[in-house]
């Protein structure tokens, strides 16, 4: 594991318990994403289908899946311990439907197929050469009908418009009730040393690439988005 990974780890490891409340505070519309990944989903809730979600976090999202979706069966990869011990009790009622992994799913997949994937705030942690490789070997291991949906941190290709993003970020986050000091902190540690976010274009360019037949950005809050692609879908 690279070095900015690891600090990544460590913070999500120390900060596990807080994460969620962190995490609704601090990215633009982080629930109105969360709504637009379970829009995108392109199954009946009485069916059954293998979901496979990289870098599950604590658990919400899997969570409203499970409960809308009874004969789904969740894989979960986790490379926080301390955050897949949080989506063990959290997601206790359906004990007999997941799998919980701690492990770094850096261009490494659970053995098998799934029928959706979902990755939240995780591709960004790649190097953009590893975003496209992870893109691809998904399409691989994903079964017809079935999608990719993907919410996450991009960048803008401006610097103007980047500006403007992280200005409105910060106003975010006082509007929250953060001050200054631990705004600038957050853009120091986290942004700018640990996030690595790509371009939506490249983004989508991507899933062209991996020949995705549906690609579509169906979600975006300033540099915050909603997008994926469907294969086998009609």
């Amino acid at each position: 594991m690279n070095p900015r990974k690891e600090e990544t780890q460590k913070r999500f490891d120390a900060d596990a318990k807080a994460y969620e409340e962190r995490i609704i505070k601090h990215v633009n519309g982080y629930l109105d994403l969360h709504l637009s990944i379970m829009n995108m989903i392109p199954f009946k809730p009485d069916q059954a289908f293998k979901v496979l979600d990289l870098g599950i976090g604590s658990g919400r999202l899997a969570k409203q899946i499970l409960e809308k979706y009874p004969k789904a069966r969740l894989t979960a990869v986790d490379f926080s311990d301390k955050m897949i011990a949080m989506c063990r009790s959290r997601l206790a009622e359906f004990s007999d439907r997941i799998e919980l992994l701690n492990e770094d799913f850096d261009n490494n997949l659970p053995p098998g197929k799934f029928d959706l994937v979902i990755m939240i705030l995780s591709l960004h942690h790649l190097e953009d050469p590893d975003k496209a490789s992870m893109i691809k070997l998904i399409h691989k291991n994903l079964n017809k009908p079935g999608a990719l949906l993907i919410g996450d941190l991009t960048k803008s290709a401006y610097p103007r418009i980047t500006k403007i993003y992280m200005d409105l970020w910060r106003q975010n986050l006082r509007d929250n009730g953060y001050d200054d000091g631990h705004i600038e902190n957050c853009y120091r540690e986290k942004y700018q040393k640990e996030d690595i976010p790509a371009t939506l274009e490249d983004q989508l360019q991507w899933l062209k690439a991996a020949k995705f037949d549906q690609i579509e950005v169906f979600w975006k809050r300033y540099h915050f988005v909603g997008f994926g692609g469907f294969k086998g879908i009609k």
